[in-house]
């Protein structure tokens, strides 16, 4: 492989799991927070001017954009521009300078520059060694987190993460990812049996990390991803909403032996299922869906607040991406959001069913987009827009069987 071809095809790998990579293989030889940060800002900062670098080599090329990849840059700009209008010009508010610095690291530097250089730069990228580089560092994540975390290995009544910079929340996609990846890899590539029971091997670590990281967010993404692949495989839809009353019925069925199962892997996450340890995730964040809404109510033609400010001079969001959107920008935030949502879903469907070689990173897309419904916000999430970017790019002026074409624009 060429250098233009090596240095963004590695890239984008690392953009997607290059993090977890790091953190994992820093959490041989560093346990505490503090020391992280000389791991997780030397990472961030060599990423960006990867980023740099790879723009500047390909900055000359000429390229099309399409409206949906224009929509996510023009959702990206607003939210810049609501950063600056809050934090900056109003002086009713009160942010830590800490936690500005943070989101505009994530705003920038992690999501709209890697954007723009995967715009310049997606017809260098080779797909198939994108995928290889993905799953080495995410197979290596998942192989350190499960052997250099005893608890993991234990069904322990206990929240589980995997290194320092990565919550609990982020252990569980980290498994999830590990397990839609391996399952890809046994379905979709020919290898030899050995190479295959790695796969398999990878496939259940990651299932074990999922399931004791203690979250529910995952598996909420895995049934998401399930239904969006079940979608795309089917076309007839009377038999389809037949097959679904049946699983309902099958599931109903086979629910308790479901139930005892997680209870034995992961008994704290049984008692979040059954809302036994705590009152329910929509309990405990319904604060904040009513502080976001209030603040959509102030004005909710353009939004009133880039986040929930806390007296203590830090942000809060409100575990809901169209609330956030709505709180950011009123109903033209919520509109954009909504659009990028639709779309995003539309387009992986029409890759599944074409069983196109970038299916696997639909399933990443769907995954990510599913945990914003109940966790973390847009900003925090720079994968989301990372991968709808590629998708769209490397599929300009091309019409798939469920008949949409991508109409694009030269830049």
């Amino acid at each position: 492989m060429k250098f233009k071809v090596v240095l963004p095809t590695l890239l984008v790998a690392v953009l997607l799991f290059g993090y977890d990579f790091v953190t994992a293989i820093a959490s041989l030889y560093v346990d505490d927070l503090e020391s992280s940060r000389t791991v997780s800002f030397p990472y961030r900062g060599a990423t960006f001017l990867a980023c740099l670098l790879v723009l500047f080599v390909n900055l000359s090329n000429k390229v099309r954009i399409n409206r949906d990849v224009a929509v996510i840059f023009v959702y990206e700009a607003l939210l810049l521009l609501r950063f600056f209008i809050d934090f900056y010009c109003r002086a009713d508010l009160f942010v830590d300078t800490a936690i500005r610095f943070r989101i505009l690291m994530y705003l920038i530097p992690m999501a709209i520059i890697p954007m723009m250089t995967i715009v310049k730069c997606h017809m260098r990228i080779d797909t198939n060694k994108l995928l290889v580089f993905s799953y080495i560092f995410l197979a290596v994540s998942i192989f350190i987190t499960y052997y250099n975390n005893d608890f993991f290995q234990t069904s322990d009544y206990e929240r589980r993460e995997s290194a320092f910079g990565i919550g609990t929340i982020g252990t569980g996609h980290l498994g999830l990812s590990g397990l839609l990846l391996s399952a890809y890899m046994i379905r979709n590539k020919k290898f030899n049996s050995l190479l295959k029971l790695g796969y398999f091997f990878i496939f259940v670590l990651s299932a074990l990390i999922m399931l004791r990281s203690g979250s529910r967010g995952p598996l909420l993404s895995f049934i998401a991803v399930i239904a969006v692949v079940y979608v795309a495989r089917t076309r007839r839809w009377l038999i389809s909403a037949l097959l679904i009353v049946l699983g309902y019925i099958f599931i109903d069925y086979i629910i308790d032996f479901v139930m005892r199962f997680i209870q034995d892997v992961s008994p704290y996450l049984y008692d979040r299922i059954e809302n036994k340890q705590e009152e329910g995730q929509f309990m405990t964040r319904l604060p904040f869906y009513q502080a976001a809404w209030g603040e959509f109510l102030k004005n909710p033609l353009l939004g009133s607040s880039f986040a929930i400010i806390l007296p203590t001079g830090e942000c809060a969001y409100a575990h809901n991406v169209f609330l956030d959107s709505l709180m950011q920008w009123g109903v033209i935030g919520g509109i954009l959001i909504l659009y990028i949502y639709i779309k995003g879903v539309y387009h992986v469907i029409a890759l599944l069913r074409n069983r196109d070689e970038l299916s696997w990173l639909g399933l990443l897309l769907i995954q990510n987009m599913t945990g914003l419904l109940v966790s973390s916000s847009f900003c925090y999430s720079p994968v989301i827009p990372i991968i709808y970017v590629l998708l769209f790019m490397r599929h300009i002026e091309t019409k798939n069987k469920i008949g949409y074409k991508l109409r694009s624009h030269e830049v």
